[in-house]
């Protein structure tokens, strides 16, 4: 887990405080097979990562700051792997 203590922006805080309180709650939603409920409270982490992405430099020169920062993200994606992997959704375009 990142170290609250390097956070320099207010959006890596936010983030941060936003996963901890929905971590537990869509880990709680999957384990009882809610999964469009599990999926809902997902969807309170959008606004956050946009920000995130918006205002913060990940691959800041400073090394421990950019660690912390993979972190952040690293934590992010466990709580969506928690729902599913993403990662293995495959969209076929064109063809008949």
């Amino acid at each position: 887990r990142p170290n609250p203590s390097l956070f320099e922006k207010e959006e890596e805080r936010v983030l941060y405080e936003t996963a901890l309180r929905q971590d537990p709650v869509v880990r709680e939603k999957v384990e009882k097979e809610q999964f469009e409920d599990a999926l809902r409270e997902l969807l309170v982490l959008r606004e956050p990562i946009d920000n995130f992405f918006d205002n913060v430099f990940v691959m800041v020169e400073d090394e421990k700051l950019r660690a912390n920062r993979l972190s952040l993200l690293s934590f992010i994606r466990n709580i969506f792997r928690t729902y599913g992997d993403f990662s293995l959704i495959v969209v076929e375009v064109g063809g008949s």
